[in-house]
């Protein structure tokens, strides 16, 4: 993808404001830097003066009881294996935000985290191409983040309010295309407008209800994941 540095500093803003990095921050790096929220996170955190921590010798479930950590961002799958491989007599952190990118989370699954493992816990919806969009709720509604706009659009590409259409966005954060690949660009970008193909409803101009993902393969690394809310 073309990104120019006003998409990445857009990008760098908008994990501060869903982490609030602060001096005292000190954010475990749970992944490598080939999942781009994570490295947004880890910049983002020492941007704001704090600490990274990443060490290869300890799996995410130790690092949890370790290190003093404030922050710690998953992908959904990976939160999973952590909390069934937590310890019976695992402590909960006071100060420990915890955040998720790429599948919807199940109200089982956010009361547990909230119950016993974290102080804070986001949810996000967002794609590589224009970075998160919106905070989530156990419902699939969430906020547009600052300096988002989003607009959902029937077949006709004719905008519609409180009924289900077509997801699209506007922001610094969008890129403007795909390298040596015009005709994935044509696609994805319409006047200036990046369409994920995701379907939702657009309750005002700032509050999306996410029905669902028309792709529902996350791709790592080149592994594709079916996406999941349990």
């Amino acid at each position: 993808m073309f990104r120019s540095f006003e998409n990445q500093d857009f990008i760098y803003n908008n994990a501060q404001f869903r982490g609030g990095f602060m001096r005292q921050s000190r954010y475990f790096v749970t992944m490598g830097f080939y999942v781009s929220a994570i490295q947004a996170a880890a910049t983002t955190c020492i941007r704001a003066g704090g600490t990274c921590i990443y060490d290869t010798r300890v799996n995410a479930a130790d690092a949890l009881s370790k290190y003093g950590k404030t922050h710690m961002l998953f992908l959904l799958h990976s939160l999973m294996q952590v909390l069934v491989s937590l310890p019976e007599d695992y402590v909960k952190l006071a100060n420990l935000r915890l955040l998720t990118i790429g599948l919807a989370v199940s109200e089982v699954v956010r009361t547990r985290v909230l119950h016993a493992h974290a102080s804070h816990f986001s949810e996000t919806y967002g794609a590589n191409e224009c970075s998160t969009i919106s905070t989530m709720n156990e419902e699939g509604l969430g906020v547009l983040l600052p300096g988002v706009d989003v607009e959902t659009v029937n077949d006709g590409d004719e905008p519609v309010v409180g009924e289900p259409g077509w997801i699209s966005v506007r922001s610094s954060g969008c890129v403007s295309g795909y390298i040596n690949n015009p005709e994935a660009t044509q696609k994805i970008l319409k006047n200036g407008w990046f369409y994920p193909v995701d379907v939702g409803v657009l309750k005002d101009h700032r509050m999306l209800k996410l029905i669902g993902r028309a792709d529902d393969l996350l791709n790592i690394r080149g592994d594709q994941i079916r996406a999941a809310r349990d």
